[in-house]
């Protein structure tokens, strides 16, 4: 089969209806949940972005996944569709406790 070049690709349009998870500082969180409709229902990967960049970054992943594991995309504070945050709590472990609010959702 083959792979439609870079430029036929839907960039920046895969995406399932999205919603919120609300920080402990009060940040809301933008997360889609790809379903799985194989027999990997119960494996669920978690797609976390670098500085700078949003959940779309993972556009090839979440073409090629779909269906195979639930799949898990957000976009950290102060990227994508999330909220921003006070500048003082963009550090690694503001980072880490909105993943956690994530994973708990």
């Amino acid at each position: 089969m083959r792979r439609p070049s870079a430029q036929d690709e839907p960039f920046g349009q895969l995406h399932t209806e999205g919603f919120k998870v609300l920080t402990d500082d009060g940040v809301d969180i933008h997360v889609e949940i790809e379903p799985a409709i194989s027999e990997h229902e119960d494996v669920t990967i978690i797609f976390a972005h670098g500085y700078a960049l949003s959940m779309d970054e993972f556009h090839y992943q979440r073409r090629d996944l779909r269906g195979i594991a639930q799949l898990a995309f957000y976009d950290q504070r102060g990227h994508g569709k999330s909220g921003r945050g006070r500048s003082e709590a963009n550090n690694v472990p503001q980072l880490a406790a909105d993943l956690e609010r994530v994973i708990e959702r």
